[in-house]
């Protein structure tokens, strides 16, 4: 369950690119994960970070009995929601082998053992959430979490800065979005953000040689030490420590090959996950119960499939 870092891949139908899928050259790696306040977490006593689902629940307990609320979720935003549906994928020997046998049909959600893990998951963080759920954005649960109204958020590492913002003294880390109660399974996601593609047109050479300044030059490469990123070429030198709490300790994850890519756009839609979101907003608002909630990724994964295919 790694990610690579030497390219991305965008593995949609197509006729053109190499293999009839289309490369680029990544730039920065970020993760995913939850971002965590340490100070309450020490406070209410919990000395060992949770890797399970069962330790999760014991900080989560732990939180509660000193009157905090565990989650503050991002529920009003279909993408941020798909990003928890993306770990349940993550927990995959090949999550990409397996996305095309959901499509094909040889698979199914409802059917899946990590799926199924994941949905009590998914139910768990939203009891012990706070009340707003799907009225929360990306700014309210920022504003709850720097203003130490929640104790954990589902966020990436690009949520730092506006953090410390808020808040300049959080004392923050990362943690796995725990799905079940096996350790070695249980990582963050990480995956190169951003990248260069380059067409064929007149300005394909001079695009080559913007690429090869970034690689290559040390102005370029001190661009991720002034914009606070982990450079996904293993050419580039940099000190973590520089980073932030958050990618400083994403960095070690990423070294320790303890995360998994985002899979999301391996679907034939690039809209599939604010359509996974959707689906999940109809669970968190009572219309729908677990099963069908998986019943319908299914269903919704079937038309995808057969909307390609027109």
């Amino acid at each position: 369950m790694k990610s690579g870092r030497n390219i991305f891949r965008r593995p949609q139908n197509s006729d053109g690119g190499a293999d009839g899928e289309y490369y680029g050259f990544p730039i920065n790696l970020q993760s995913i994960s939850y971002v965590y306040n340490k100070d309450m977490f020490e406070e209410a006593g919990t000395s060992e970070l949770p890797d399970t689902f069962e330790e999760l629940q014991d900080a989560c307990e732990k939180l509660e009995a000193i009157g905090v609320t565990p989650f503050g979720i991002p529920g009003g935003l279909t993408a941020r929601l798909a990003h928890s549906f993306n770990v349940a994928l993550g927990h995959h020997d090949d999550p990409t082998a397996f996305i095309q046998q959901l499509r094909s049909g040889e698979a199914t959600c409802a059917d899946d053992e990590a799926f199924n893990q994941w949905a009590d998951f998914f139910e768990y963080t939203i009891q012990h959430s706070t009340d707003d759920v799907l009225t929360c954005d990306d700014d309210a649960i920022y504003t709850l979490f720097a203003t130490e109204q929640v104790a954990m958020i589902q966020a990436g590492s690009w949520c730092e800065s506006a953090l410390k913002e808020i808040n300049p003294d959080l004392n923050i880390g990362i943690i796995p979005m725990s799905i079940n109660n096996n350790e070695d399974e249980n990582f963050i996601a990480g995956d190169a953000a951003d990248g260069f593609s380059i067409a064929e047109n007149e300005n394909t050479e001079l695009s080559k040689e913007l690429v090869a300044y970034w690689a290559l030059s040390d102005t370029g490469v001190n661009i991720f030490k002034e914009y606070q990123m982990i450079p996904a070429m293993s050419n580039c030198k940099y000190d973590a420590s520089e980073l932030g709490q958050i990618l400083e300790e994403a960095d070690q994850y990423f070294k320790n090959g303890e995360y998994f890519g985002w899979y999301w756009y391996a679907f034939p839609d690039l809209t599939a996950d604010l359509q996974f979101g959707a689906i999940m907003q109809s669970y968190i608002s009572g219309s729908i119960d677990k099963q069908e909630m998986l019943d319908q990724f299914d269903l919704k994964i079937a038309e995808l499939e057969a909307k390609s295919q027109q």
